[in-house]
């Protein structure tokens, strides 16, 4: 190995002669998990945006006013208002509320990996 002159030296010891910092490839895990979760919050985001669109259309086909209590629960499962149809209900947005934050769980999970 040969040795550097002091000119040298002082030169290659300037940060403009220093490598960049690279950043690391993503881990396996990492990579697997960002080329599903583009797809899967694609389909998430086009099945509610369908869903909404159908709801008014079906409204305004049927010449029917919207209002919020029209598109609501009770579009989906008409006895809303029955205990066993307000239970349902619940649990159906129980399951919702918990699948987004198990994915947001899974985001920031994936955001951690080194």
């Amino acid at each position: 190995m040969t040795r550097l002159s002091r000119r040298q030296a002082r030169r290659a010891g300037h940060a403009r002669n220093r490598p960049q910092w690279q950043m690391p490839p993503p881990s396996a895990r990492a990579a697997w998990a960002a080329r599903l979760l583009l797809p899967l919050t694609a389909t998430v985001m086009v099945l509610c945006a369908a869903t909404l669109l159908f709801t008014v259309a079906q409204a305004l086909y049927s010449g029917v006013a919207i209002s919020p209590s029209r598109i609501g629960p009770a579009t989906f499962y008409p006895f809303a208002t029955h205990p066993l149809g307000y239970v349902l209900t619940l649990l159906l947005h129980a399951v919702i509320a918990f699948a987004l934050a198990g994915a947001g769980w899974f985001c920031w999970r994936m955001s951690r990996q080194r």
